[in-house]
Formats: C-alpha cells, sequence, structure tokens
C-alpha cells in the first residue's frame, strides 16, 4: 500500500505548479498600463467579450494610423496593434518579399479559421485616457482579466489533472503485476495525448497573457476613456513557463514510450537512483541517456531481466500507434503552435529583452537566452547539410528500404530549403537589435521578430524529432523480423544497450578438460573410426561444394563479360543513332527559332504599339476627368460664393430690422403705422376715384362720337 501512495504523492507532486500557474489570480500591482514609454504591441487572431481581433477592417474602424499600409490585403488577415493611453492606436502590416513568404504562410494561417467567426467591431477608444486617469484605484479595478477564464485555461487544466490521473493509474496497475502491459502501454499512451493537448492549451494561454488587458465600460468607451495595460514581463515569463516545461517533457516522453514498447514499461512516478557502474557497463556511449534497455549488464555473473511481454504483432501495432500520434503532433506544433504562439511570444520577448541591460540578473539572463534563441536558426545549415548528404548517399546506394523506413530527411531537406533563407535574412535583421533599438522601432520591427520567432520555434522543434530520430530508427528495424540494414547495425553498435543480451551457454555442454575420466571422453575414444569416417564425407562435401562454387563463379564471370559486350554494342549503337538523330534536331531548331523570333518581333511591335494607344487614350481620359472636376469644383466655388452673399444681405436686413424694433418706441411705431396705413388707404381712394373719373370720361368721349 505503501508504494501505491508514494507514487500517487509524487505524481500529484510534479503535477501541482502546473495546477498553481493555471489557477493564479492576477492582482491589479501586476499590470503595467501602455504608454509612450512602453507602448503595448500585440496581435490578436480571435476575439474576445471586452476585445476584437486586430483584423484590417477592424483596425480601419478604429481610424488607426497604419505603418506600411497595404490596401491590396484581405480585411479579415491580423495585424500587429499598439497602443498608447492618450495617443491613440497604431498599426502596422508586413512587408512582403520571398524572405517573409515561408513565415507569414505560418502567421496567416490561422486566419483562414478566424475570418469565418470574426465579428466586424472598432478597437476601445483611448484617446483621452491620460496617465493619471489609468492610474486611479478604480480603473485597476475594473481591469478585465481574460486569463482567469477561456477554453484554453479550461481545457489545459482538465488536461494536466486528468494527465496526472491516467499516470497514477498506469504505476498503480504496473505495480500490481495482474495487469498486462499492453493495457499499461495504453493507458501511458492516453496520458501522453492528454499532456500534449494541455502543452497546446498552455502555449494558447500564455498568448493570451502577451496581449493586453482592458479596462473599459460602455459609458467610458464612447467618451474614449478605455484604459489598456500589459502584464509585467516576470508575470509574461512565468505562464510561458510551464507551456515550454510541457513541451518539452511532451517530446521526451513520446521517445520513453517508443523505447518501452520495445523493452517493456516502466513507472512514471519514480526516479531510480542507480550506481554508476552499471549505467557505464550498459550505455557506455550514452552515461546520461535513458536506461530502458533490455536488460541492466552491470555485475558479473548476473542474470538480465525477463524478456518483454509484448509479442511481435503486439508491438507492430502499438509502433503504428505512436507513429501516427508522432505525426499528429508534429502536425499540431506547426498549425496551432508555431501560428499562434510562437510569433507573439517571441515579439513580447523581444521587446522586453532589447530594453534591459547586459547583466548578471534574472532578466540580464533572459536576455542572453533570448539571444541564444536569435541565433538559433542559423543552425538550419548544419542540419540542411546532414539532411542532403543523407539523401544523397541513399540514393546513390540504392537503399530505398532505409529511404522509406524514415522520410523525415527529405521532409527536413524540404523546409530547410525553404527556411534557411527566411531565417539567415531575419536573423541578421534581429540580432543587431540587442545593441541599438529605441522603443519607436517597436512596432515597425514587430512582423520581423514574429517571423523570426516561428523560425525559431521550427527548428527548435526539428532539432528535437532529429535528437529522437536513432529511436524511430531502432523501431522500424529492431524485433519485428523485418531486413535490418547498415544504420540499424550502426544504431545497434553506436547504443549497445539496445542489443538482446548475449543467452548464456547451459551447463550441461560445458567439458571439463582436466576431468580425463569423464564419460564424454570414454565414449569419444571408443568411435575413433566413426568420427575419422565423419571428417572424410564432410570434407568430401566441402571440397565438391568448393569446386561447385568455383564452377558457377565461372559461368558468372563468362556471362558478365557477355552482357558488358553486349550493352557496350547497344551503348555505342545509340550513341550513333543519337548524334544522327542531334543533328537533324538541330537544323529543325534553327529554323524554328528563325520562324519564333520573326513572330515575337511582330507581336512585340503589335504590344508596343497597342499599349502606346492605350496609354494616350488613357491619358485623354483623365485630362478629361481632370477638367471635369475642375468644372465641378469651380462651380461649387461660385454657387458657394453666391450662398455666402445671399447670407450676408440677409443677415444684414436682419440686422437692421432688429435695430430698429430696438430703438424705436412701440407708441412711435404704432403712429407710424397707421400713418402707413392712412396712406395705403388714401392712395387705395385716389386709386378708385381716378378709376371712376376715368370711366366717365371715357363714357362722356363715347356719347360724344356717337353724336
Amino acid at each position: 500500500m505503501l508504494h501505491y501512495l508514494t507514487c500517487m504523492m509524487l505524481t500529484g507532486l510534479t503535477s501541482y505548479p502546473f495546477v498553481t500557474v493555471f489557477i493564479e489570480q492576477r492582482k491589479p500591482s501586476d499590470y503595467v498600463a501602455c504608454t509612450a514609454e512602453a507602448a503595448c504591441c500585440f496581435i490578436r487572431y480571435f476575439e474576445t467579450s471586452d476585445m476584437p481581433a486586430t483584423t484590417v477592417l477592424n483596425v480601419e474602424r478604429s481610424a488607426v494610423n497604419i505603418t506600411n499600409p497595404a490596401s491590396s490585403w484581405s480585411s479579415w488577415l491580423p495585424m500587429y496593434v499598439s497602443v498608447e493611453n492618450g495617443h491613440g492606436i497604431r498599426a502596422a502590416s508586413p512587408s512582403l518579399s520571398f524572405f517573409n513568404s515561408i513565415p507569414l504562410l505560418y502567421a496567416y494561417l490561422p486566419a483562414v479559421f478566424s475570418f469565418q467567426v470574426a465579428k466586424v467591431a472598432a478597437l476601445p477608444s483611448n484617446e483621452y485616457a491620460t496617465r493619471g486617469y489609468c492610474q486611479e484605484p478604480a480603473s485597476l479595478d475594473s481591469i478585465r482579466d481574460h486569463l482567469a477564464g477561456g477554453p484554453c485555461k479550461n481545457i489545459s487544466l482538465a488536461c494536466v489533472l486528468l494527465w496526472a490521473l491516467l499516470k497514477v493509474l498506469h504505476d498503480w496497475a504496473l505495480l500490481s503485476g495482474k495487469v498486462e502491459e499492453r493495457l499499461t502501454l495504453k493507458i501511458g499512451i492516453a496520458s501522453w495525448i492528454l499532456q500534449a493537448v494541455a502543452c497546446v492549451g498552455a502555449f494558447l494561454w500564455a498568448v493570451g497573457a502577451s496581449e493586453v488587458f482592458i479596462s473599459t465600460s460602455v459609458e467610458r468607451e464612447s467618451e474614449g476613456l478605455a484604459c489598456y495595460y500589459q502584464l509585467q514581463p516576470a508575470n509574461v515569463l512565468w505562464t510561458l513557463a510551464p507551456a515550454c516545461l510541457l513541451w518539452y517533457t511532451t517530446q521526451s516522453k513520446l521517445t520513453s514510450l517508443m523505447l518501452s514498447v520495445l523493452h517493456g514499461d516502466y513507472l512514471y512516478a519514480i526516479v531510480y537512483d542507480v550506481p554508476f557502474r552499471v549505467v557505464h557497463a550498459t550505455a557506455p556511449l550514452h552515461p546520461t541517456g535513458s536506461l530502458l534497455t533490455i536488460g541492466l549488464h552491470g555485475d558479473r555473473y548476473r542474470a538480465p531481466a525477463p524478456r518483454p511481454q509484448l509479442n511481435s504483432d503486439e508491438k507492430r501495432q502499438l509502433f503504428y500507434l505512436l507513429r501516427k500520434l508522432r505525426w499528429t503532433w508534429i502536425f499540431v506544433q506547426h498549425t496551432i503552435v508555431a501560428t499562434l504562439a510562437s510569433g507573439p511570444l517571441f515579439c513580447m520577448m523581444m521587446a522586453v529583452a532589447t530594453t534591459q541591460e547586459w547583466s548578471f540578473q534574472v532578466m540580464g539572463v533572459m536576455k542572453c537566452a533570448i539571444l541564444l534563441a536569435a541565433f538559433s536558426p542559423l543552425g538550419l545549415c548544419l542540419r540542411f547539410t546532414y539532411s542532403a548528404s543523407y539523401w544523397r548517399n541513399r540514393v546513390i546506394q540504392g537503399d530505398f528500404c532505409a529511404i522509406l523506413s524514415d522520410l523525415s530527411p527529405l521532409r527536413d531537406l524540404f523546409w530547410y530549403l525553404l527556411l534557411w533563407p527566411c531565417g539567415i535574412f531575419s536573423t541578421l535583421r534581429v540580432v543587431p537589435a540587442f545593441w541599438r533599438h529605441s522603443r519607436e522601432e517597436v512596432l515597425r520591427e514587430c512582423w520581423t521578430w514574429s517571423f523570426h520567432g516561428i523560425a525559431v520555434f521550427v527548428f527548435l522543434a526539428l532539432l528535437l524529432d532529429y535528437v529522437n530520430r536513432p529511436v524511430r530508427l531502432l523501431i522500424g528495424y529492431y524485433d519485428y523480423g523485418w531486413w535490418v540494414s547498415k544504420d540499424a547495425l550502426q544504431l545497434l553498435e553506436q547504443y549497445p544497450e539496445w542489443k538482446h543480451p548475449t543467452i548464456p551457454r547451459p551447463k550441461a555442454f560445458d567439458v571439463d578438460d582436466n576431468d580425463e575420466a569423464s564419460p564424454s571422453a570414454e565414449e569419444f575414444l571408443n568411435h575413433v573410426d566413426s568420427v575419422v569416417t565423419l571428417q572424410r564425407y564432410a570434407r568430401g562435401y566441402l571440397v565438391r561444394l568448393r569446386m561447385w562454387r568455383d564452377a558457377i563463379q565461372t559461368e558468372q564471370r563468362l556471362w558478365a563479360a557477355v552482357e558488358i559486350q553486349r550493352c557496350w554494342r547497344g551503348y555505342m549503337g545509340r550513341l550513333r543513332w543519337e548524334m544522327e538523330y542531334e543533328r537533324l534536331w538541330s537544323r529543325e531548331t534553327a529554323v524554328k527559332a528563325f520562324w519564333r523570333r520573326k513572330v515575337e518581333a511582330a507581336t512585340t511591335i503589335q504590344r508596343i504599339w497597342r499599349g502606346h494607344r492605350l496609354r494616350c487614350q488613357r491619358y485623354e481620359q483623365e485630362r478629361h476627368r481632370q477638367l471635369v472636376k475642375i468644372q465641378s469644383m469651380s462651380r461649387t466655388f461660385l454657387v458657394r460664393c453666391r450662398r455666402f452673399h445671399l447670407l450676408a444681405r440677409v443677415m444684414l436686413v436682419q440686422r437692421h430690422w432688429r435695430k430698429w424694433l430696438r430703438y424705436i418706441p412701440e407708441a412711435e411705431r404704432a403712429r407710424r403705422r397707421g400713418r402707413s396705413l392712412q396712406r395705403k388707404a388714401a392712395t387705395i381712394i385716389q386709386k378708385s376715384v381716378r378709376e371712376s373719373q376715368s370711366q366717365r370720361e371715357g363714357v362722356a368721349s363715347s356719347e360724344l362720337l356717337e353724336a
């Protein structure tokens, strides 16, 4: 019972640090406001409840100043954004070049899946958020911590707990001795799957720590009072540490699982203290490696450990499963971790490292580590050289079985051909930033740092995969009855701990030379004639066999000579035919080339003329458009002038009318109004009298004419 409790306690102690990091609550003092001295640069592929994704469309809606604008980019592609409280928001798009092509493909791969669920929304405005306002306790207390919840944290925490539970279950099953190794190995594979999922979730959760945190509300956002914050560098590194540790342990655990399939399962919670003489005798060339061997050879006359319980078919099935899981793990690293996490995290660490001084303190050591990581893509040239030489030697030797058993050199060769120039170019741009760099250049260098971070992660992933390559090759050659190549023999010579133990000779076949009275010696002396007869027949058989082999060899040499002569005559005949065919073909090619040049010349002339005519038409159209625009602007100017004068006259009339109303009393206005009415009435009476007089005069004149 004590052994079971020991395994459970050790597993819990090793899993507790991961759980502690995930459940830790952040305090207001852990945040730093985004100011002009410490601008916050980040990129966001997926939106949350308080912050939209930094896509081109959302950035344009936020009235952001874009560095290196590219109008031809799709609206759903993300951009790096720089935030300074009280100074607005800036954004930068990447520069397109051959050296950025592969990292840019990595960086924009998640956008293919995120644009389907992306929402159009502007970034919260911080135009009027001052430093003092963002440092107030009320603003700090209202910071929205997106690390406290979310699917990445919940999935990672659940996977860590299930991973610890399956490790305890595996060790208990192995300690009981009643469970077959086939079942315990499957439990171990299931725990490794949960560990890999927790690793991916931890990386995505750490990316959230490198982004910004916002303190806002609907009213404050409408007034431009949203405050942006970022975590302290130490807190970001604290959230990144579990992801890196899980990544390394996941890779090493996969290697241990492969060896445990071959040599037997082992306890996950226990670390054994083994004498060095045993380790050195078992693995003299690799004393610091794993002791998952077929048996421990340290003491003389010590019997090796029992052979593994699994047969060849069960090992082959588990190996196929592990190989599929390995390819899935590589695919997940390149499509999720490298695309979503490596670039933003390395960009954040570069932004912190370039502002630190060289020292032996924590941040100074971190700066040295980031510098070494920045140089790591240069190691791609060594890995590229190895992969190229391996592939070339196998093709020359015709060792296609070895090629098909492990295609990783060909895959590495393909990726190195693409990533090698990109890594060298980004290294030449990133490394000088450690000695000469200013805070104003952070946004401009974000994409370069992000691309270099992708190259660093891919190099480290391929390096870890290359370190475990001997184990994969051993699984392909060992204990399955498959064809064993020179690589397998070299591996077994390099790793003697992976060989099967030599089977000791039974005691029944040992004969003591000093024991003359043994029954075997007496029996031998009684059958000397029979032994001589057996030797004669054996020598005759061996001589005839040697003569037959010599005859076969002579016949094969004769056949080989005839075959060589036939091949040589065929080669000379084909050479003469090829020379004649080459002569006729060159004539025909010369005639075709002559006519092709004439056609190309005519086509070029036509193309140049059409281009000239089209440019002239385009020029005339542009001049006409400019004239129309000038006329439109002139008419607009004239209309505005007329409107201005009209409004001026109206205002003048209104001013005089109001002045008249203000300076003339009401009685005087009534008197003048009455006088005006009397004048109008008199005018009407006079008009009526004149009309009546004119009518009477007209009637009188008409009567006079009639008379």
